[in-house]
């Protein structure tokens, strides 16, 4: 008799295009039942190292080494419990889930492209634009091996772009994305991890021991990609019709066939800056280009 298994994927972002150099939206998919007992265990490490809220961020992980804020629940760990801590939760997801997904956006190959071509209003912002590359991936990957089986997909909630993340889904005619709190659906702090250590790697061009640590958790070798300036150039061109060059002369709105009709009009209007990192830039084995470049 078959019985049927329903998966679940979280997701997360970092960055902003407004003063970062790259965007981007990271997670894990695997069985539900899988995720309940995930999460039983996920709690218990985090109670058995007196995190009271329950609740797991990476970034204020990472900076309670020198942070002077005292509501930072990290900072009573010694150099030796953060290891044991951390060890610990990168090997709870090694236990249940079942691949990592990660897109970035460089903002400088972005912009450069937005310069030349109706991108934003087309194919979305950066944020929008990553969340479809991941779910185009997660969507290949449940084809390939979970075919017959239901998928949910969660967003950590609170994102600046997430109206237009919405929008774009409708345009893709995928299903409505599901946005919730870390502290509510807690394998989105799963999801938090990979962010920010993928969002780390792009900025220093360097993956910790940790990072590699926790992609070797799951596969993912098809799962990771940097969408640098070719690769978003070509994005243009697989749209049906094809995304059209920007005339300087006219603004062109662009509309969704929804209902209501929604207009789209540019709002990332700032050319490239040459201070940024351009996503070629990253295409160096350092950060396992196999894994992150496309």
């Amino acid at each position: 008799m078959f019985v049927s298994s329903e998966y679940a994927a979280y997701l997360d972002d970092s960055g902003h295009p407004d003063d970062q150099d790259v965007v981007l939206v990271a997670g894990w998919v695997g069985k539900v039942e899988q995720w309940l007992l995930w999460e039983h265990g996920w709690t218990k490490v985090l109670s058995d190292f007196d995190i009271k809220s329950g609740v797991f961020h990476m970034t204020d992980f990472e900076s309670a080494p020198t942070s002077r804020d005292p509501s930072n629940e990290y900072r009573h760990l010694s150099q030796h419990e953060r290891e044991i801590f951390h060890n610990r939760l990168i090997n709870h997801i090694h236990t249940r889930a079942e691949y990592h997904f990660a897109t970035m956006v460089p903002i400088r190959d972005y912009r450069e492209v937005n310069d030349i071509y109706y991108f934003e209003e087309w194919l979305g912002k950066p944020y929008s634009f990553a969340a479809v590359g991941v779910v185009q991936k997660l969507q290949a990957w449940k084809n390939r091996y979970a075919s017959n089986d239901p998928l949910v997909t969660f967003f950590e909630d609170g994102t600046k772009h997430k109206g237009d993340l919405m929008q774009v889904f409708k345009n893709f005619k995928f299903d409505d994305p599901i946005f919730r709190k870390k502290k509510d659906v807690v394998p989105l702090q799963a999801a938090d991890m990979l962010a920010w250590e993928c969002f780390h790697a792009f900025n220093t061009g360097d993956v910790r021991p940790q990072f590699n640590k926790l992609l070797d958790a799951t596969p993912g070798r098809n799962g990771h990609g940097i969408f640098s300036t070719d690769r978003l150039i070509q994005a243009t061109q697989e749209t049906t019709p094809p995304v059209p060059r920007r005339d300087p002369n006219r603004k062109v709105g662009f509309y969704y066939t929804s209902t209501p009709k929604v207009v789209r009009l540019r709002q990332i209007t700032d050319g490239p800056r040459d201070d940024q990192i351009r996503g070629k830039d990253r295409a160096h084995p350092s950060i396992r280009s196999s894994e992150f470049v496309k």
